[in-house]
């Protein structure tokens, strides 16, 4: 029963932490989502990301670098969303998605695993700038 009540306390706290960062202007990056999906060109994939932001957010950006193993060779490449109009920040979490297109002269993005990493988070309000950081997690890239 002690187990069971120090976890639902542990998740109230980071809860309560989340939804008071976000009222006083913090950027939090939630997390990378695990499927990430590829366009019919296969030239991008979107990876997902769960953000909080303010709701007096002046302008934001989000960006993510994604690393495969195509049917060339390993290509990387980063993408970014910096369009204040591409976040809701509204104080509650969202999920917002980065195109990341193939690198120049790259070959074509494939279904399978890939990593993405370095997602950086980035938001400005009247207060402050705010700065969130991810290292990274395997995605699962699909159609």
């Amino acid at each position: 029963m002690r187990k069971k009540s120090l976890a639902v306390a542990g998740v109230t706290a980071l809860v309560s932490v989340g939804m008071t960062t976000a009222a006083f202007g913090e950027s939090n990056i939630i997390s990378i989502k695990r499927f990430a999906h590829l366009s019919a060109s296969h030239r991008i994939v979107f990876v997902g990301a769960r953000v909080v932001c303010s709701p007096d957010t002046t302008s934001a950006d989000l960006s993510v670098t994604l690393t495969e193993v195509t049917h060339g060779n390993v290509q990387t490449n980063t993408g970014e969303v910096s369009n204040i109009n591409s976040f809701e920040c509204s104080g509650n979490t969202q999920t917002v998605r980065i195109p990341v297109r193939r690198p120049t002269g790259g070959f074509n993005w494939v279904t399978g695993n890939a990593r993405a990493s370095d997602l950086n988070f980035t938001t400005t309000d009247p207060s402050n700038t705010f700065r969130d950081h991810a290292s990274g997690r395997t995605v699962t890239v699909v159609k």
